[in-house]
């Protein structure tokens, strides 16, 4: 199978692990968007992680939730090189995400990712 390119792992960065999303669920603060929560904390290891959550109460369907995981991941991909300063993020897709196309959850993350500080939405866009 062919490496994709799309990938939101990428050379030095992983997924968190499961102490790291408890830690998360203590120490992070929470954003609600129209398309997803966004939990985000100060990276303590000076580098971008990225957790996702997509469960079945998203949707039945494994090709649903896997389209909102391609979803995130591509919009972080495409967002992370204009973070300021380097974060645990972890993302929930919310019900309204099933709809959504690429742009509609890149704007709703450049709305919370620059509302806390991590990015700025001006140069974003």
């Amino acid at each position: 199978m062919p490496i994709q390119n799309g990938s939101a792992r990428l050379k030095g960065e992983r997924a968190l692990h499961n102490a790291e999303f408890k830690l998360m669920r203590s120490i992070g603060q929470k954003i609600s968007t129209r398309n997803c929560i966004v939990i985000w904390a100060d990276a303590p290891d000076s580098e971008n992680h990225l957790g996702l959550v997509v469960s079945k109460r998203f949707h039945r369907h494994a090709v649903q939730r896997n389209r909102a995981r391609r979803l995130i991941r591509e919009s972080y991909r495409l967002l992370k090189g204009g973070f300021q300063k380097p974060v645990w993020i972890v993302i929930i897709p919310r019900y309204k995400m099933q709809k959504a196309k690429l742009q509609d959850v890149q704007k709703d993350m450049i709305y919370a990712l620059s509302k806390v500080g991590v990015m700025d939405a001006q140069k974003s866009l």
